[in-house]
């Protein structure tokens, strides 16, 4: 919608502004969908801004609508970013357990492509930890998926992880 053109467009302020009268629509015609996309928008926003810590409130509160119903898919995007946000702010150990449950997740529903991004968000953890030996593994777990799939900017990241970690 209009809130992501802005985005996309580097204005936030306009973005926060639409996105933010786009969840007032969606508790009027009690959407919770529309309300969990509209949040998980807005914690977007704050990440490209860099207001890390407000985009995890946001996310926190996107997490249990999307499991109140039970769509995993968007529970395993969203424990991706959420790692993936942990992972800007250093926070590494924070970041773990959010990534293996958004793998985890990924595996249970067969989407091989949220499973190449977790093994690979997984593996820059771990390179960050300089724990080389784990990194490798998720990497060579995600490799022949991201060849199979044609995920050629994930298969990228892989050789490139790879090429860092044997190098440690």
């Amino acid at each position: 919608g209009l809130g992501r053109v802005y985005s996309v467009l580097e204005d936030y302020k306009q973005a926060l502004s639409v996105m933010e009268q786009m969840i007032e629509m969606q508790v009027t015609q009690d959407d919770p969908i529309g309300y969990a996309i509209a949040l998980l928008n807005i914690g977007s926003i704050h990440v490209a801004l860099e207001n890390y810590e407000t985009a995890l409130e946001y996310y926190d509160k996107c997490l249990p609508r999307h499991r109140a119903v039970n769509d995993r898919e968007s529970e395993a995007v969203l424990l991706e970013t959420i790692g993936t946000t942990h992972i800007r702010m250093g926070d590494f150990d924070k970041a773990l357990p959010y990534l293996i449950d958004s793998l985890n997740i990924a595996q249970e529903i067969k989407n091989p492509e949220h499973i190449c991004f977790a093994h690979v968000s997984i593996a820059r953890v771990y390179l960050k930890k300089n724990d080389p030996s784990p990194a490798i593994q998720h990497l060579s777990d995600a490799l022949p998926l991201t060849e199979e799939g044609h995920l050629k900017r994930l298969t990228f990241d892989c050789h490139e992880l790879l090429s860092e970690a044997y190098h440690m």
